[in-house]
Order: C-alpha cells, then sequence, then structure tokens
C-alpha cells in the first residue's frame, strides 16, 4: 500500500471491502443453512470462527479507508482523499 497514492489505494480496500462483504454473507447463509441440521458442532463452531476473521478484516479494511480519506494515514506523501 505504501507504494500506492491515496486515491488508488482507497479504491483497491473499497473494493475489498466490497469483496468481504460478499464473503461474510456468503458464510452467513451457509451458517443459517446448516444451522438447526445435523451437522457436527465441531462444523459451525469452525464456520463461526471464519465468519469472525471475515468481521475483523472487513472492520480493519473500513477503517484504513476512513483514516485514508481523512488524512490520517498518508501514503506516497499524497494528500489525502476527500
Amino acid at each position: 500500500m505504501s507504494l500506492l497514492t491515496a486515491e488508488d489505494a482507497a479504491s483497491r480496500l473499497e473494493h475489498r471491502c466490497v469483496l468481504l462483504e460478499g464473503r461474510l454473507a456468503a458464510s452467513q447463509a451457509e451458517y443459517d443453512a446448516l444451522t438447526g441440521r445435523d451437522v457436527p458442532r465441531v462444523a459451525l463452531v469452525e464456520m463461526r470462527h471464519l465468519r469472525a476473521h471475515l468481521r475483523a478484516d472487513l472492520d480493519l479494511t473500513r477503517a484504513l479507508v476512513d483514516e485514508i480519506h481523512s488524512g490520517r494515514l498518508e501514503l506516497s506523501g499524497s494528500a489525502a482523499v476527500r
């Protein structure tokens, strides 16, 4: 990221947010479909673990986008993207 302009980094991170949101929605749908069925509990725990990681990744990525837009995180000496 440090080699990208702020605008390019923010754009790429925003795209990553969209992808993460899709993965999170898909994993939630899969989890919901398996809940209540005869699925080993460990499988559901693993799915919850994956969803927690996806949510954490999404939260961090959104925070980075916000920091770039606000100017708190400057990249390549470029000005904040507003």
